[in-house]
This record gives structure tokens, C-alpha cells and sequence, in this order.
């Protein structure tokens, strides 16, 4: 099922601090419906699949866009490479290598793996979200109850964007969904 709701009005999101530069190469390719937001410093993590997670762009208070949880893996990044290529938001390897370096603030020969958090049915909004009105600018989960104000009013503003994920899309236009069948690829889980 999907990681958007654990019951009709209580829904759980990543509301994630996005590279701009990372979301505007992935936005010109929208071919790319599954996408690596990788995590430099992030060994583990545990969520729901289907989990929405939304692409708050550092340094402003904008969702442009989501992606639903799919898995995570850390991989060495010349892994990550090989199994993502441009879904990592970058064409080539060397500027993908250089921008974990930066973050990292390492060399790139001493880099070794990363978080891999695979989101599927990937969508770039037309118009953003504000998400300054409600509150924490990011964090790594949070919680929004549909019955108050500001609840109700981020859930209509997200069943407005979200086309691409059925099931995401009926829960957050407050129906139910079938179950649907999702084949992992070739070496995920």
C-alpha cells in the first residue's frame, strides 16, 4: 500500500530539502519517472513504500514536485552511478562525484558509498506549493491531519499536482485504492 496515509485523515510525507540543480536537470527529463535522491551522509533508513516524498527546494519555501518512496540502498557511489546513471540528476559521473565531494567536504577518492533512496511516478509541478505556512521548513517525516485548516488545505493542494500515482492520488483525494502490483528491478528488494 501506499505510505501516504495510516488512516483517512492522518497523512505521512518526507518533506525533503532538494538540490536545485539536481531537480531542474530531472524536471527537463521527465522520461526519468524513477529517480535516485541520493543522501550523501544517510547509511539506513525505513519508511513505507509509496511514501510521498516532496521536493522542497533549498533555499526557498517552494515544493516543486514528488516522488513516492520505492527502497534504499547504500552503495558505493560508482554504483550508484551504475544502476542510476541520469536519474542521479546529473549526465556524466565526474560532476555527480564532484557534487557528493562538496557536500561531504572529502575528496572524491574517498568518498565510498551512499544513500540510494529510490522514488517512483515522479512529477514536477506546474506551480508550487508554499510550504512556509505550515510551519518546519523540512524534516524527515511529518505528519499532516486532513480535519485541521492547514491539513485540509495541503492535501487539496497536493490533489491538484498529483496525477501520475493512482493510488496516491485516490487517498489523497480522499478515496481508497486497489492494491497495486509493483516488480521491483533487478537486484532491489
Amino acid at each position: 500500500g501506499t505510505g501516504l496515509a495510516t488512516d483517512n485523515n492522518l497523512y505521512r510525507l518526507i518533506v525533503a530539502s532538494t538540490d536545485p540543480d539536481w531537480y531542474r536537470f530531472l524536471r527537463a527529463r521527465p522520461e526519468l519517472d524513477e529517480v535516485n535522491f541520493w543522501r550523501p551522509g544517510v547509511a539506513s533508513m525505513r519508511m513505507a513504500k509509496g511514501t510521498p516524498w516532496l521536493f522542497l527546494i533549498r533555499g526557498t519555501s517552494d515544493i516543486w514536485g514528488c516522488g513516492f518512496f520505492s527502497t534504499f540502498d547504500f552503495m558505493p557511489v560508482g554504483v550508484a552511478w551504475d544502476t542510476f546513471g541520469r536519474a542521479n540528476g546529473f549526465d556524466e559521473f565526474a560532476p555527480f562525484l564532484a557534487k557528493i565531494a562538496r557536500l561531504r567536504r572529502k575528496p572524491e577518492h574517498a568518498i565510498g558509498s551512499i544513500g540510494c533512496a529510490v522514488l517512483s511516478d515522479v512529477e514536477h509541478f506546474e506551480t508550487p506549493i508554499d510550504y512556509a505556512r505550515y510551519g518546519r521548513m523540512y524534516g524527515p517525516i511529518v505528519s499532516l491531519d486532513a480535519r485541521t485548516r492547514d491539513g485540509a488545505a495541503f492535501r487539496q493542494q497536493m490533489a491538484a499536482r498529483v496525477h501520475r500515482n493512482a493510488e496516491a492520488s485516490a487517498i489523497i483525494k480522499g478515496g481508497t485504492a486497489k492494491p497495486v502490483l509493483v516488480i521491483p528491478r533487478l537486484g532491489q528488494a
